[in-house]
This record gives structure tokens, C-alpha cells and sequence, in this order.
């Protein structure tokens, strides 16, 4: 225990261990072992029991009594031993602890202290981890002093403590309403960032609480500060801040969800973060644009807007990096409902995406084409969609992309032959005898069809006296079927012919 790296010992001293009984062994004899002798130890032994109980715990090992020593550690003078056992506290604690109760006393006094801003910060996220509601309530008075009355370092941490404390506790909100106008004078990026997480996630709960937001001319001063002006030390990727500017864009989005008044001023604001990214290609800039996107298709009207939406989405499919495409796709499929001819301008790009061999981008993107297909493409769609079932290998990939291609076969078919061919092709591409629902579709479907049955059984007729067929069950079931179904149109045909 009087060694500086034990804790490092103790994990190596476990990864020695060669079976999953000599490492219960292990562990109960060092749990054994720190119980019996954590109460004389010296703080800086003492810090590394406790990190030894927390890798214990973290590996689903019972340390109940950890947490009392946990508790005993915050009122040690020692500020590393003080705040490893904040950090225990928030890994082992649960709300029905006993303990609990003196742990918010504790607390109290280490954030009304204020000597040391590390272990308030520790204190504050140990806090936003174990406490339930009747805590936050206790600690109501001291959370708010010093979220007005600290350095900005101890309201970044408060604000992120408020948040997971509403998010798990919605009506916590109304305890902290009264205070939220008079933090909007700050405009240190790192504090408004926090802020602004904070704000969303009372606009997401209490959506009424909008007239306690920030003036809109607060809101257009940030804006500019991110878009004109430029801080280095919050540069990514060429892109001042784009956390705060995502987190910004979320925020004007759920006040546009409660006032849609507001959207004729907003889209002036979407519209100076767009133009201040353009020309940037870095992962970050294409962050803020994709939320920037994502905020358009969902909530705003404006026609002009939604256009530029959609062409930040179409751009992001002429990458080759799996995430762009599968975020764009994900978005084009929910435009392509509504804007199918704006979406059907990247149409080759979608043609693209379905070549690719991540299921999930093919999938998507056949989701698309099924929305933007008319009359003028159908015939290469319905062709690439037959060529992708022939070219699938699993059961569960030919059985999603089927009812796509006999969707698109049965509204966009322009005459009896490509309809019926078409359908034939989609039988053909199965060679699977476990498929028999799906080919009941294509019964079904010749079955219902306008098409002249005489039409039909001709060329099933054909198709069944061609030997190359043979080879394909699927195939030549659906075929044999048809010239049973379509004998007494036969007999005649061929009667007359004789």
C-alpha cells in the first residue's frame, strides 16, 4: 500500500491471473485486505485503497463499504485524498444509500467553502451523479449563489450540474426559472457553450420557459462573434468554436418549435452561419452544417432555405467517409418525402451510394430512390434495383430490398412488357427455396394486374420452354403456375392454332 504506483501493481497483479477463480481469489483477498486496514493508513495510502475499490467496483465486484470510506474522505484535510473519494462516491453511490444524507452535508460545506476550486468542481459532478431530487432540492440556495456569485470556471460546472439534474428531475425547473435572465451576461465562449446546453434543456421540458430566454439581439451578438470574429483558442478545423455554434443552432431550433414568429429573423441567422462556412471542408465545419441542415428540414418553411439544406446534404455524398454518407442519407430520406425533385438533383450521387458494399448506406439510399423514382427514371431504377437483388448474398438483405423493386415495378411499369420482365427478373434474382412469402407477392401481384392474362401466359409460355430456366426453382415455379393458372387461355390459343 506504501508504494506510489499501486495501483498500478494491483491491476498488473490481476492480469497475472490465469483463471476466473484465481481472480475472485485475488480480488476478495485485496478487498479483504483494504477493509481491514483502510482505517489506520496514511491519506495518501488511504487515495490509493480507494482507487483500488473503484477498479473493483468499475469491474462489477461489490465494494459496499468502500462508499462510507468514500464519505469519511471528504472531511480529510489532504485535497487528493478529498477528491479521489468525491470521485468514489460518484462511481459507487446509489440514491438509496444510506449515506446520502450526510454526504449533502458534506457537500454543502465543501461548495459553500469555496478555498479550493478543484474540489468545488469535484464536489459539483459528484453532485450531478448521485443526487435525486430532494438533494438538489437541499442544495437549491447554494447552487444558485454560486452560479451568480463565482469565478466562470464554477459556473461552467454549475450549469452542467443544473443540466443533469433537470434531465433526470424536469420539474427541478421550476425551483431555478426565477434566475435564468441573469445569466445572460457573459460572453466568454466556454460559459455561453454551457450555457446554452443548459437553456436547451429547459426549452426541451418546460417549453414555456421561453419568455425567460435571452433577447434576440444577445443571441445575434453571438452569432456575429462567431461567424466575424475569430479565437484562437477555440479554433477547430477552421471553424471558431463549432461545439457552441451546434449548440446555438439547437437552441434557435427549440425556440422555433414553441414561436414560429420568430423564423422570419432566424433565417437571417442560419443564413450568416452558412455563408461564414462556406469554402470549409474540415470535419468540424461539416458538423455545424449538417446540424445547420437538420434544423431547416425540421422546423423552418422557408423554401429557399430548405433548397440550401438539401444541397449541404447532396454535398456530403460526393465523400468516401462512411459517417458523411450515412448522416446524409439519414437526412435525404426524410427530405425526399416532401422535396422529391430537389433531392432527385443528386440522384446520381444516390445511385452511387447504392453500389457500396456497407449495407446500411445501400439500404438507405435504395429508401431514397423508391421516393424519388417517376415516370422519367423508373426504368434505370427499377434496372439497378434488380441488379442490387442479384448481386445481395444474405436472405434478410434480398427480403428488405424486394418489396422496394415490386413497389416500384407495380406503380412505374409503363407497359405490359417491362412490368411483366421486370417481375420475372425479380423472381429469377432468388434462388433460395426458403423465400416462399416473397414470391407470394409476386403472385399476388400478377394476379391483381391490369395486364392482359393472354399477354401473361404467352410469355410464361415461353419463358417454360427455354432449358436455361430450368436451373432456377423459384423461377420456374411462379412460371409453371402461371401457365396453370392461365391453361384455359391457352387450350383456345393453341385450339385455334391447330
Amino acid at each position: 500500500m506504501n508504494s506510489k504506483n499501486s495501483v498500478h501493481k494491483f491491476i498488473e497483479n490481476f492480469r497475472k491471473c490465469k483463471t476466473s477463480v484465481e481472480e475472485n481469489e485475488f480480488i476478495n483477498k485485496e478487498r479483504a485486505k483494504i477493509r481491514t486496514e483502510i482505517k489506520t493508513m496514511k491519506p495518501k495510502d488511504k487515495s490509493s485503497a480507494i482507487l483500488q475499490l473503484i477498479w473493483m467496483n468499475m469491474m462489477g465486484n461489490e465494494t459496499d463499504f468502500g462508499q462510507l470510506e468514500c464519505m469519511n474522505a471528504l472531511f480529510e484535510n489532504d485535497k487528493q485524498l478529498k477528491i479521489i473519494g468525491y470521485m468514489g462516491l460518484a462511481v459507487s453511490l446509489c440514491k438509496e444509500s444510506e449515506i446520502l444524507m450526510m454526504v449533502t452535508n458534506r457537500i454543502r460545506i465543501d461548495l459553500e467553502s469555496e478555498e479550493n476550486i478543484i474540489v468545488v468542481s469535484v464536489a459539483l459532478k459528484t453532485l450531478s451523479e448521485i443526487a435525486d431530487e430532494n438533494m438538489a432540492r437541499e442544495l437549491e440556495g447554494t447552487i444558485k449563489k454560486l452560479l451568480l456569485n463565482s469565478s466562470k470556471f464554477i459556473k461552467k460546472k454549475v450549469l452542467i450540474t443544473l443540466t443533469s439534474i433537470i434531465s433526470k428531475y424536469p420539474s427541478y425547473v421550476d425551483n431555478i426559472i426565477d434566475i435564468i435572465d441573469s445569466l445572460f451576461i457573459d460572453t466568454n465562449q466556454g460559459y455561453i457553450l454551457c450555457l446554452f446546453k443548459f437553456v436547451n434543456e429547459i426549452l426541451k421540458v418546460r417549453p414555456d420557459s421561453i419568455k425567460n430566454m435571452p433577447s434576440m439581439k444577445w443571441v445575434y451578438n453571438i452569432i456575429v462573434m462567431l461567424t466575424k470574429n475569430s479565437n484562437i483558442q477555440y479554433i477547430t478545423g477552421g471553424v471558431n468554436d463549432p461545439f457552441l455554434q451546434c449548440e446555438l443552432i439547437s437552441f434557435l431550433r427549440n425556440c422555433l418549435k414553441v414561436n414560429k414568429e420568430m423564423e422570419s429573423e432566424f433565417n437571417d441567422y442560419f443564413l450568416i452561419i452558412y455563408q461564414s462556412l462556406q469554402g470549409n471542408n474540415s470535419t468540424a465545419s461539416k458538423s455545424v452544417l449538417y446540424e445547420l441542415a437538420k434544423v431547416i428540414l425540421e422546423v423552418v418553411t422557408s423554401s429557399s432555405l430548405k433548397k440550401i439544406a438539401i444541397n449541404i446534404l447532396g454535398c456530403f455524398l460526393e465523400t468516401k467517409v462512411s459517417l458523411y454518407l450515412s448522416s446524409s442519407l439519414n437526412m435525404l430520406l426524410i427530405a425526399s418525402i416532401k422535396h422529391k425533385d430537389e433531392v432527385g438533383k443528386y440522384d446520381d450521387l444516390i445511385k452511387k451510394c447504392v453500389n457500396e458494399d456497407d449495407f446500411y448506406i445501400k439500404r438507405k439510399s435504395l429508401l431514397i430512390l423508391k421516393n424519388i423514382t417517376n415516370n422519367t427514371n423508373c426504368n434505370e431504377n427499377i434496372n439497378l434495383i434488380i441488379s442490387q437483388l442479384r448481386k445481395l448474398k444474405t436472405i434478410e438483405e434480398k427480403e428488405f430490398v424486394m418489396p422496394i423493386a415490386i413497389y416500384l415495378i407495380e406503380n412505374y411499369s409503363n407497359s405490359y412488357e417491362m412490368f411483366l420482365e421486370s417481375i420475372l427478373n425479380v423472381i429469377e434474382s432468388f434462388k433460395e427455396s426458403q423465400l416462399d412469402e416473397n414470391i407470394k407477392s409476386c403472385y399476388n401481384l400478377i394476379t391483381n394486374s391490369l395486364i392482359s392474362q393472354f399477354y401473361i401466359a404467352m410469355v410464361s409460355l415461353k419463358y417454360l420452354i427455354e432449358p436455361k430456366n430450368y436451373s432456377n426453382e423459384s423461377l420456374m415455379r411462379v412460371i409453371i403456375w402461371i401457365v396453370g393458372e392461365s391453361y384455359s387461355i391457352l387450350k383456345r390459343v393453341l385450339y385455334r392454332g391447330e
